[in-house]
């Protein structure tokens, strides 16, 4: 099965994503009604269609599947090479010790707007300021480390 997923994996994915959302789009075409697109849009929020169902329940599914390959795979690499599987770790335990120190240092403050359109708590907010600020730290990082391995490249 790994022999054939490395020769045929990305073909497999791609495969099984247009699959997936040619049956979306018929089922979204078939379940809306005639009139949809001339609906204003607080009017097209509010109707009760199942259309986009199949879309939001493959997506659940894919994400719940792609967590259990994932975590299999990170046992099955653990068990099979643990002196290399510290590395990962490590990177993990990184990016909890990141996030916990934004977390810490969050600043509860809510935005009245969302205080009314959403029941956001303190504990939410800094998580999810926690949360945005350690994406964007990463992601700058993956930037930086991109733009520093081309030029390392060019000079070689």
């Amino acid at each position: 099965m790994y022999k054939f997923l490395i020769k045929n994996g990305q073909v497999v994915a791609f495969g099984l994503g247009l699959l997936l959302v040619l049956v979306y789009f018929l089922s979204v075409g078939k379940g809306l009604p005639a009139d949809f697109s001339s609906l204003e849009v607080k009017d097209q929020l509010a109707a009760n269609t199942s259309a986009f169902n199949f879309g939001l329940k493959a997506a659940i599914v894919l994400i719940v599947l792609t967590a259990i390959v994932v975590i299999g795979f990170m046992i099955y690499q653990f068990i099979s090479n643990p002196k290399g599987a510290i590395k990962g770790l490590i990177a993990i335990a990184v990016l909890a010790v990141l996030f916990l120190i934004l977390y810490s240092s969050a600043d509860p403050a809510i935005s009245p707007r969302l205080v009314k359109d959403f029941p956001i708590s303190d504990g939410i907010s800094k998580y999810i300021s926690a949360a945005l600020s350690t994406t964007l730290i990463v992601g700058a990082f993956a930037i930086f480390a991109l733009i520093a391995s081309e030029v390392r490249s060019f000079f070689q």
